[in-house]
C-alpha cells in the first residue's frame, strides 16, 4: 500500500477505537456483544429508577395518610391483610434503596476482556449482601402478586387503590425479572 491519506485516517480510527475500549469498557463491548434493548444500562436504569420512583412515593403517600388518621383520631379499618400489602411493598423499597447502596462497589470492577463488572462473569464471589438482598427481593415481589390477588379478591381498598398497587406490583415483577436478567438471583 501506497502511504496516503486513507492509510493514516485507518491508523487514526484503530487508535481511537483502541483509546475508546479501554477507556469506556462498556461501551463497544456491550455494543459488539448484539444484548437486546432491554439489556441496555439505560433500559435496566429506567425499570429500576421507575419502580423504585413508584414504591418511594406509595410509602410517603400511606405515610401520611396513617399521620393524617393519627392526628384525627380515626382508627384505620383495613384488614390486616390490606396492612401487610402495604408493609410488603415498603419493605422491596427498602431493599431497592439497600441494593442501590450495596450495588456501585462491585459495578466498577469491570472486568477489561468482556467489558462487564466481575461478579456478572463469575469471577468473583459477590458479597453476602449482593446475594441477600435480591433474593429477600425476589421473595417480597412474590409476596406482593398473592397480596394483589388477594386484594382483589376481597376487595380492600378502592379501585384506583387496588390498580395501584397492582402496577405497584408490576413494577417489582420488572425489578425482580431485571435482577434474574443480570444473574443476581
Amino acid at each position: 500500500m501506497k502511504p496516503g491519506r486513507n492509510n493514516r485516517s485507518i491508523l487514526l480510527l484503530s487508535v481511537w477505537s483502541a483509546l475508546v475500549v479501554l477507556i469506556y469498557p462498556w461501551g463497544p463491548a456491550m455494543a459488539s456483544s448484539g444484548e437486546p434493548w432491554y439489556g441496555t444500562a439505560t433500559a435496566a436504569a429506567l425499570l429500576y429508577g421507575s419502580s423504585l420512583f413508584l414504591v418511594f412515593t406509595a410509602a410517603v403517600g400511606w405515610a401520611f395518610a396513617s399521620l393524617g388518621r393519627l392526628f384525627r383520631r380515626e382508627r384505620s379499618y383495613d384488614p390486616e391483610t390490606a396492612l401487610a400489602a402495604r408493609q410488603v411493598a415498603v419493605l422491596f423499597g427498602l431493599l431497592q434503596v439497600g441494593l442501590l447502596l450495596v450495588l456501585p462497589e462491585p459495578m466498577f470492577d469491570i472486568d477489561l476482556a468482556f467489558g462487564v463488572p466481575r461478579f456478572l462473569s463469575s469471577r468473583v464471589e459477590p458479597s453476602y449482601f449482593l446475594r441477600v438482598i435480591p433474593a429477600l427481593m425476589a421473595f417480597s415481589a412474590g409476596v406482593m402478586v398473592i397480596l394483589t390477588f388477594i386484594c382483589w379478591r376481597f376487595v380492600f381498598w378502592t379501585r384506583g387503590g387496588r390498580l395501584h398497587y397492582t402496577l405497584l406490583t408490576l413494577s417489582t415483577l420488572g425489578v425482580t425479572w431485571l435482577l434474574f436478567f443480570y444473574n443476581l438471583i
